[in-house]
C-alpha cells in the first residue's frame, strides 16, 4: 500500500509539471497571438496611409493631366 502511494504521488508530481509546462505554453501563444494582432493593426494603419497617399498623389496627377494646356505640333 505504501508503494501505490508513493507511486500516486509521483504521478501527480508529474502531471503537475506537465499542467505548469502546459500553461506556459499557453500563455507564450496567447502572449504571441496578442502581438501578432497588434502588429496586424500596425500593418492596416501603414496600408490605409499608403492608400490615401495614392488617391491623393492619383487625383494631382489626373488633375495635372486634365487641366494641362495641349501644344499644338504644328
Amino acid at each position: 500500500m505504501e508503494e501505490d502511494l508513493k507511486a500516486e504521488r509521483s504521478r501527480l508530481r508529474v502531471l503537475t509539471v506537465e499542467e505548469t509546462h502546459i500553461e506556459r505554453e499557453k500563455e507564450n501563444v496567447l502572449l504571441q497571438l496578442k502581438r501578432t494582432e497588434s502588429d496586424m493593426e500596425d500593418v492596416k494603419l501603414q496600408m490605409q496611409r499608403v492608400k490615401r497617399n495614392n488617391n491623393e498623389l492619383e487625383s494631382e496627377l489626373r488633375g495635372a493631366y486634365c487641366c494641362k494646356p495641349r501644344t499644338d505640333p504644328s
